[in-house]
């Protein structure tokens, strides 16, 4: 097949076998006499003759190396601009996208623009770029203006801009004003388009304002600010007279507009003086003290309550001081103070005392401005008592200190218990025991045993309340018991005629009362059952089987089961049924 061969990037060779065999066997299984070779490496193939001998070749393939041709990345070119590109020397030849041969183009519109050069090997290589457009430099210095003198005036294009360029020769994105005249920036962006503008400006002169130097008045005086004239006046308070009265220290500050709607601001200290007297805060010392009243030192003169002129005064009992001074500047002050005298502190909490369990008791102090400590924890000068202890009092104050102590003797509860609530049957009595062992016995009726005797007979249903209170030492105990009368009332005879008036059989509401479960049973004379229920409190209607019962005599038996031991209890009677 011949020498190694070298082929351009990208192109192929054919590699022949030769004509006249039998059979081709190429490396990639293909049996043609020829194969196109697209790539770079070893090629080999088997050839069989006529006689059926066979013979083997081998070529190598390689590439030229890359053309190295780069139209660089894609890029903008400034609007209404032209933008060159240059696809680099040493090639033999030069064809653009649009059959222009040439090592540079110049490109005028946006788009994307190509070159194929051929080396001289005659190997080709392309490559591409896209040309885009920047848009125009939008530069504004604003419109042309008028400005005051003195103002703090600057123009700026904007910071986005990569240079800039006055007409003075500074490079600074901004330029302050200071005069009327013609300005003018040039600047340039991020992708070397560039714009100007120009504004022209001009000036007015600014109002002249003095409110005068700062200044220091007394107390009780004013000063008058008086600016002269201008067209508006704009105080630190937003008032807008043309003058104003300083009575307190403070910063004044006024703003004018002349005719042209210039301003211009200034402000003055002025200091209210009082002589800085002060003789401290009202004040407590002991009894039996001394305090010595300071009015301080560099006043011109002094003038305390009882016409001592000197700067100290010597007080030992209780009342208002003050005192008048003038200071260098002749201008008057004067403070007060008031002295009180406090006591000694005392502590007593009287004599032992005992406690019922549950109880308490209140110990007192004296109370004042004092500082309570009951054992050993701050308080107030009353402590609530609710067990027995010993109990230690310290009351302090800036005067010193006094401690005493009592001890709490306590004793234990026994609470009085007259039993679970009671009812009685007509007839029956019941002893309440108020217990042993107490000092002393209150009942209800202001008796004073240990036992009270309830009768059925003698119980107001109104009040069925039994009471007692028992007294054992320091200790008081009560109990209270209800105790009501068991007592049914029927009616002894009905009219079943259908007039709603004594109608029906059933108990009288006002004795049917601790009623847990019942049973009633009606009978004939000859002793026949004519009803049964245990809903009595719903009432018979005088009716068998739904017609009503002859007139004459019935009787009942009422089983009731009543009370919190469910006692059973049955009543008899007879009742009359006539007037149907």
């Amino acid at each position: 097949m011949g020498e190694d061969e070298l082929m351009c990037l990208g192109d192929s060779i054919t590699l022949n076998a030769g004509s006249g065999y039998i059979s081709y066997q190429w490396q990639n299984g293909t049996q043609d006499s020829t194969l196109i070779a697209t790539s770079p490496g070893w090629y080999w193939v088997i050839v069989s003759g006529p006689g059926g001998c066979t013979s083997v070749d081998s070529i190598y393939v390689d590439t030229y190396p890359p053309i190295p041709i780069d139209l660089g990345n894609d890029t903008l070119m400034c609007e209404f601009n032209s933008f060159t590109i240059d696809a680099g020397p040493g090639f033999l030849n030069y064809v653009w996208q649009d059959s222009v041969v040439g090592q540079t183009y110049l490109v005028t519109n946006t788009g994307t623009y190509w070159v194929t050069v051929t080396n001289d090997i005659g190997c080709t290589a392309t490559d591409s770029i896209y040309v885009g457009i920047s848009p125009a430099v939008n530069v504004s210095l604003g419109a042309d203006t008028t400005i005051c003198s003195g103002d703090n005036f600057s123009l700026s294009p904007g910071n986005e801009f990569v240079s800039y360029e006055w007409q003075n020769g500074s490079t600074g994105s901004f330029i302050n004003i200071t005069s009327a005249g013609t300005y003018w920036v040039h600047v340039t962006d991020i992708n070397d388009c560039s714009g100007s503008d120009t504004v022209n400006i001009a000036m007015n002169p600014s109002p002249q304002l003095d409110l005068g130097a700062d200044t220091i008045i007394c107390e009780g005086q004013e000063l008058f600010l008086d600016p002269g004239l201008f067209s508006t006046y704009v105080w630190q308070d937003n008032s807008t007279q043309p003058f104003y009265n300083v009575t307190s220290t403070g910063i004044y500050s006024l703003t004018v507009t002349n005719n042209f709607n210039c301003d211009a601001t200034d402000d003055i200290f002025v200091e209210v003086s009082s002589p800085n007297i002060n003789l401290g805060p009202d004040t407590l010392v002991c009894e039996g003290s001394t305090i010595i009243l300071d009015a301080g030192p560099n006043f011109s003169s002094y003038l305390w309550h009882d016409n001592s002129d000197q700067q100290y005064n010597t007080v030992d009992t209780a009342g208002f001081y003050f005192v008048n001074v003038i200071n260098d500047i002749g201008c008057e002050g004067g403070d007060s103070i008031f002295i009180d005298y406090a006591p000694l502190p005392v502590a007593n909490l009287g004599t032992d005392k005992e406690l019922c369990e549950g109880d308490t008791i209140t110990l007192i102090s004296n109370a004042g401005p004092y500082t309570y400590l009951w054992n050993g924890e701050i308080g107030g000068y009353q402590n609530e008592i609710t067990e027995g202890g010993t109990y230690t009092l310290e009351v302090s104050n800036q005067c010193g200190s006094e401690t005493d102590q009592i001890t709490i003797v306590e004793f234990q509860r026994r609470d009085v218990n007259l039993g679970a609530d009671q009812i009685l049957k007509p007839g029956e009595s019941i002893d309440l025991n108020a217990g042993t062992g107490y000092d002393s016995y209150l009942w209800q009726d202001g008796s004073f045993n240990q036992y009270y005797h309830v009768i059925a007979e003698s119980i107001d249903p109104d009040h069925p309340y039994y009471y007692v209170e028992v007294v054992e030492g320091p200790c008081k105990s009560s109990d209270t018991i209800r105790i009501e009368l068991f007592e049914i009332k029927v009616p002894i005879a009905i009219t079943p005629n259908g007039d709603g008036a004594n109608d029906v059989f059933k108990p009288f509401e006002d004795t049917w009362n601790g009623i847990n479960q019942h049973h009633i049973m009606v009978f004939n004379r000859w002793g026949e059952q004519v009803w049964e229920s245990e809903k009595f409190e719903e009432g018979w209607d005088g009716k068998r089987n739904g017609k009503y019962v002859s007139d004459g005599t019935y009787f009942w038996i009422l089983d009731v089961f009543y009370g919190p031991q469910d006692i059973k209890q049955t009543l008899r009677g007879t009742l009359t049924v006539m007037g149907q």
